[in-house]
């Protein structure tokens, strides 16, 4: 008796969950597909070519680019010139012992403030004679000749004189030449470094094509399972509030009837 309770459609969470999944990568790889756009351009071409398939069955593309020939020749040429220039590199920190700093400055300071020496000698060494000279022609005017005292003494001084003349000279020399050694001793390092730099090859990472790719969320499973265990408890409910109508019309009718007994029985 009664009609059966009016049912809620429940959300079919095992079925909706993977069809909805499908939809998304299906959307995800059109969008990806749709983003890989050939290009052309007056210094190259970009194109994009299907190479494989990814997890889940997302196609995974590969970015190619193609130089113009004059631009691949202006590359190849760049890259020679790196090469060359690595090469340099190289030949410039063999030409230096790296491993004795003190020992090679100290040589070179030497050798530079020897030949600094040498050549202010020649220079000055012709003058420094004829003032010898002069100095004992002086002397001699004087009435003293070489084994006098006075002499001796006198031309010994002059010479010491140039002898502190000289090494006054020399005191010169040194520092310039250390200076001058450091310089040279730098040099190998410094050109090295910029061959080193020139010769780098190029960076990957900042080269690379940034690719659109993929965008697709998964099914929230939760949710839907959520939703079909509210409309299985909506449904529950209502049927219990139906069948509880149901039951209470029954017992009223029966109530009813019970009431109507005496009165039947006078009537006859």
């Amino acid at each position: 008796m009664g009609g059966s309770a009016p049912s809620i459609p429940v959300a079919d969470a095992q079925g909706t969950a993977p069809q909805q999944q499908n939809y998304n990568v299906l959307a995800g790889s059109e969008s990806q597909a749709g983003s890989n756009v050939n290009q052309v351009t007056p210094f190259g071409s970009l194109s994009y070519q299907q190479t494989g398939t990814g997890p889940g069955g997302i196609p995974t593309f590969t970015a190619t680019t193609q130089l113009t020939p004059q631009e691949q020749a202006l590359l190849n040429t760049q890259m020679g010139v790196q090469g060359t220039a690595g090469q340099g590199s190289q030949l410039a920190l063999k030409g230096v012992n790296y491993t004795d700093i003190p020992g090679q400055l100290g040589s070179m300071t030497s050798g530079l403030t020897g030949q600094q020496m040498s050549d202010y000698m020649a220079s000055v060494a012709p003058y420094q004679q004829q003032a010898l000279g002069s100095e004992a022609a002086t002397l001699a005017n004087q009435g003293l000749t070489p084994g006098n005292k006075a002499y001796d003494l006198a031309m010994q001084n002059f010479v010491q004189g140039q002898n502190q003349a000289n090494l006054g000279a020399a005191a010169q020399f040194e520092p310039q030449a250390f200076s001058q050694a450091l310089q040279t001793y730098e040099t190998p390092i410094q050109t090295a470094q910029g061959l080193f730099g020139m010769s780098q090859p190029a960076s990957l990472s900042q080269n690379l094509i940034n690719t659109p790719t993929a965008s697709y969320n998964p099914v929230d499973f939760a949710s839907l399972l959520n939703a079909q265990n509210q409309a299985a408890t909506a449904n529950a409910q209502l049927q219990n509030q139906q069948y509880g109508s149901q039951m209470s019309g029954m017992f009223g009718i029966g109530s009813a009837a019970l009431k109507a007994l005496p009165m039947l029985a006078m009537m006859a």
